[in-house]
């Protein structure tokens, strides 16, 4: 009698928790845990960025995990390094050949565009050299001086317009005309006895860019 009792026992038992079992669905099941900072914090390698120094005033280049990138680029106004070149005259454009730094730092702008840094005026197209060496230009009159130009200036920009360009955009050395190869001297602006000579001391410049 007693061994049939625990018999009895043992199976009741054992059927709860087979019934127990057979009801529980997946749905019902506790989800895995899962780490969700991972899945937000994006690449983990390091990357070079140019962050903003409030000590120095300027950006350097500093190096950062990647996982800080966005908030750098949001809360701090970093950026990636690229290509920068100084533009000494403010005119947005930068001197080819000046120093390139990483970071675009004041006084420095994303392009090499200038022809000129020391003038606003000129940028974007950097000229052409009307003369070669050992040629100048000048006006007729006196052996001595500017004559009817008046200046190095002027002469260099009637040179520009009678060879077709608009605007003057530097010179070079003036001297007289015995000093050079050749001179070309003015009679008036547009009006010019090409090929002159060199033998007498009216001035006259070389070196002339017009655009």
């Amino acid at each position: 009698m007693v061994y049939r009792v625990i018999g009895i026992s043992f199976l009741l038992a054992s059927g709860c928790v087979g019934e127990d079992q057979s009801h529980m669905s997946t749905l019902e099941a506790p989800p895995q845990a899962v780490d969700m900072s991972m899945l937000e914090r994006g690449p983990a390698d390091k990357v070079d960025i140019c962050h903003w120094s409030e000590d120095d005033g300027a950006f350097e280049v500093i190096n950062i995990s990647g996982n800080a990138v966005g908030a750098h680029m949001a809360n701090h106004g970093d950026g990636y390094p690229g290509s920068y070149w100084p533009d000494a005259d403010g005119d947005g454009y930068g001197d080819a050949g000046g120093d390139v730094s990483e970071c675009p730092n004041p006084g420095t702008v994303g392009n090499a565009d200038d022809c000129d840094d020391s003038d606003p005026a000129f940028n974007l197209e950097c000229g052409v050299n009307i003369t070669v060496d050992g040629e100048a230009y000048g006006h007729h009159g006196a052996c001595s001086g500017w004559n009817g130009c008046g200046d190095a200036a002027t002469c260099a920009e009637w040179a520009c317009e009678i060879n077709g360009y608009a605007t003057l955009v530097s010179y070079g050395d003036d001297k007289p005309c015995t000093q050079f190869d050749v001179c070309h001297l003015f009679y008036s602006e547009g009006n010019i006895q090409w090929n002159w000579g060199n033998w007498c001391d009216v001035q006259g410049v070389t070196d002339i860019v017009c655009q």
